[in-house]
């Protein structure tokens, strides 16, 4: 992540409860609380990351690893080659999809 006014550095783990079977991560990033939970899309082909943040609201910027085969996609934010960019008043609640694509 890299929150917008919000100086580079590396998230604090600070454990992971399960939720409907499914893991969600909580960790810190300066003044932010994260929650990710991840689980399988609905269609089978790929997962879900959810975010849920605690703290001021700011636009983020979300780092894409290269993944050839797979399309992400994410309904609350702009999807570049290398970045996802949430606005300020969706980064409380979004979604990355990763999908397995099909040769």
């Amino acid at each position: 992540f890299n929150f917008e006014g919000v100086e580079r550095q590396q998230p604090r783990y600070k454990g992971y409860t399960l939720v409907e079977g499914y893991p969600e991560f909580i960790y810190t990033y300066g003044d932010q609380t994260i929650r990710e939970r991840i689980t399988t899309r609905g269609d089978k082909q790929g997962i879900d990351r959810h975010f849920t943040l605690e703290g001021p609201a700011r636009s983020l910027t979300f780092q894409l690893a290269e993944a050839p085969g797979a399309e992400v996609t994410c309904a609350e934010g702009e999807v570049g080659a290398d970045s996802i960019t949430i606005p300020a008043a969706s980064s409380r609640s979004f979604t990355i999809s990763i999908k397995e694509l099909t040769p």
